[in-house]
């Protein structure tokens, strides 16, 4: 078995249930990292000229 992303482990957990919790949080960690991107898009595009609206 690899080395566990978690320092504690619960009492009776098998080894099946510590690799689905460590591949959940290797997902969350992914999605935070994908969801800091597109925030860090977002303020660039912002920062941006606006473009004028065609009525305007």
């Amino acid at each position: 078995m690899t080395e566990s992303l978690h320092t504690v482990r619960f009492p009776g957990e098998t080894d099946e249930y510590r690799r689905a919790r460590d591949e959940l949080l290797e997902a969350e960690i992914d999605l935070r990292r994908r969801t800091e991107a597109v925030a860090a898009l977002l303020a660039e595009q912002r920062l941006q000229p606006r473009l004028p609206r065609r009525d305007e």
